[in-house]
């Protein structure tokens, strides 16, 4: 017969990794000091059903057929977790813990990894041409919230914008029957809505970056581009690998790495008044954590005792998130166990996105 001192001096990590899970759900915030624990534990953690919360910090997600890997930018903990349902699937882009993802090029949907919650949008939300396919796409709020969830896309050749109510309503860059006489800027025709970040919505406004720095910004309620700002990389577009756009408070911060690899230029921008049309010179982000992507890009404040002034590109190693730390002008590792001036060895992860790290939840 089992006695109480006997259940005292029994390891928690030999209960099943079902009791485990359960058990879990009431602790997720100390999943973490459990996976430092030992392997055992580690392993108990490793089969949680779904990936634990952490509020300090994002995931980075990679979705590979149907698994996604999920890895944490701090800790190096990985957790992978089938879903069936995003199958030949490519994620879009990634919000209030919503992956916006698509099956075929006219075929979208919203899905939650926390919740596995998914939201349907309708098929015909978009015009099935070839000019229509998008390159990037991004949401203004939870699908939950659909009066106020806008969806923009962008094509090679045009501007797409989603307006959910009792319909949806499809804008199309092209036809002027869609748009005011005026919304299709000389300076559209002679840069394009080439990219390599996907737009940013803020306060009913979206704004888009061009290559070359030139920032196009379209108002949802008056329907038409208010502004553009001038370019700063006229000179060096050429060499620039990828950029990014993230909000800061009230400010944009455009976010630019060039072909070696060896630079990271930061330019500010605030958009609180009109007055300010030129981007500034950023030396350093402070306590701040940008996390960039091409599925979603955003600023964060470093957590208490985490030194600020990095930016976490999609890229790890051996499990383990690289960083670029403003301050060392180097690509490190939070175990300090890499640093090299280019990211040397470096995997880039592919159809993958950070994600807010949101509570579990049963359906």
């Amino acid at each position: 017969m089992t006695t109480a001192n006997d259940l005292e001096r029994s390891s928690w990590c030999a209960l099943g990794p079902g009791v485990m899970g359960e058990i879990l759900k009431y602790f997720r915030d100390a999943v973490f000091a459990i996976w430092n624990t030992c392997k055992p534990w580690r392993s108990t953690v490793s089969n949680f059903r779904y990936p634990p919360c952490d509020p300090c910090y994002p995931y980075l997600l990679s979705l590979k057929d149907q698994t996604c890997m999920f890895v944490h930018p701090f800790y190096g903990h990985t957790f992978c977790l089938e879903f069936p349902e995003l199958l030949n699937t490519h994620i879009r882009f990634s919000k209030f813990g919503w992956l916006l993802l698509s099956r075929t090029c006219y075929s979208h949907f919203f899905f939650n990894p926390f919740t596995r919650h998914k939201i349907e949008i309708p098929d015909n939300f978009m015009p099935k041409i070839d000019s229509c396919q998008f390159t990037k796409m991004c949401f203004s709020s939870p699908p939950t919230n659909s009066d106020d969830c806008y969806i923009v896309g962008i094509s090679s050749l045009n501007l797409f914008l989603f307006v959910p109510g009792q319909s949806w309503t499809v804008y199309f860059f092209g036809w002027p029957a869609y748009w005011e006489s005026n919304l299709y800027p000389q300076e559209l025709k002679d840069h394009g809505l080439a990219s390599h970040s996907h737009p940013v919505i803020h306060k009913n406004k979206c704004y888009i970056l061009g290559l070359n720095g030139h920032l196009v910004v379209f108002d949802f309620k008056r329907r038409k581009f208010s502004l553009i700002w001038r370019p700063f990389l006229q000179k060096k577009v050429d060499s620039v690998y990828r950029s990014f756009l993230v909000i800061n408070d009230e400010k944009l911060l455009g976010i630019f790495e060039f072909d070696r690899r060896n630079k990271i230029l930061i330019r500010e921008l605030n958009i609180s008044t009109k007055r300010s049309t030129k981007w500034q010179k950023v030396s350093g982000i402070d306590n701040k954590l940008v996390y960039v992507s091409y599925g979603s890009s955003f600023v964060q404040s470093a957590p208490t005792g985490v030194e600020g002034g990095k930016v976490y590109f999609p890229q790890v190693l051996e499990d383990k998130c690289i960083f670029y730390s403003l301050t060392s002008r180097k690509y490190q590792s939070s175990s300090n166990s890499y640093s090299s001036k280019i990211p040397v060895d470096v995997e880039e992860l592919t159809n993958c996105t950070w994600i807010e790290s949101l509570p579990f939840k049963e359906n």
